[in-house]
């Protein structure tokens, strides 16, 4: 168990890293990262223990690539929400 923490938390550092070293973090890009890695990591878990590990690390790649319509919707729905009918 120990050693599943452990990658989780190298290959985490190791993706950050990566980031910082080739472009600007930006706050919407952590927020969709950790969104989906977090998804990942729960639909990982209840397919068994050892998938939870590779269920972040995906959701953390999905949370890179479709960060700009993730934020697209949320403001539809925020707009959904705040707008008088």
């Amino acid at each position: 168990m120990i050693w599943r923490v452990i990658l989780l938390f190298t290959i985490i550092v190791w993706f950050f890293a990566l980031l910082l070293r080739g472009r600007e973090v930006s706050v919407r890009l952590l927020i969709s990262m950790m969104f989906f890695a977090g998804v990942g990591y729960a639909v990982g878990d209840s397919i068994s223990d050892g998938w939870s590990i590779y269920g972040a690390l995906l959701g953390m790649l999905v949370g890179i690539e479709i960060k700009e319509r993730f934020f697209q919707l949320l403001q539809m729905i925020y707009q959904d929400f705040t707008e008088e009918r």
